[in-house]
C-alpha cells in the first residue's frame, strides 16, 4: 500500500475578503477547520491548507478566491 504524501497548499491574497471566501470554500469542499490556516501578513493574507492528496481541489479553491498559489510536499 502506498502512502499519500502530506501536501500543503498555500495561497497569498491581496484582498482579505478573498482569503476568507477561499477558506469557506475549502470547508465546503470537505477540508476541516483544523486543516486550514488564515494569517494576515502585512498587506496580504496567507491561507494554507493541509491537502493530503487533494492538492488540485485545494489549489482551485484558492485560485478561485484570487490567490497566487504554491504547493509544498513534505
Amino acid at each position: 500500500m502506498s502512502k499519500i504524501p502530506q501536501t500543503n497548499v498555500v495561497g497569498v491574497f491581496s484582498n482579505p475578503a478573498g482569503a476568507q471566501e477561499a477558506a469557506e470554500n475549502l470547508q465546503a469542499e470537505g477540508f476541516g477547520k483544523d486543516k486550514i490556516g488564515v494569517m494576515p501578513q502585512g498587506d496580504h493574507t496567507v491561507v494554507s491548507v493541509q491537502a493530503d492528496g487533494r492538492h488540485a481541489v485545494a489549489s482551485a479553491s484558492l485560485v478561485d478566491g484570487g490567490a497566487d498559489v504554491q504547493t509544498v510536499a513534505r
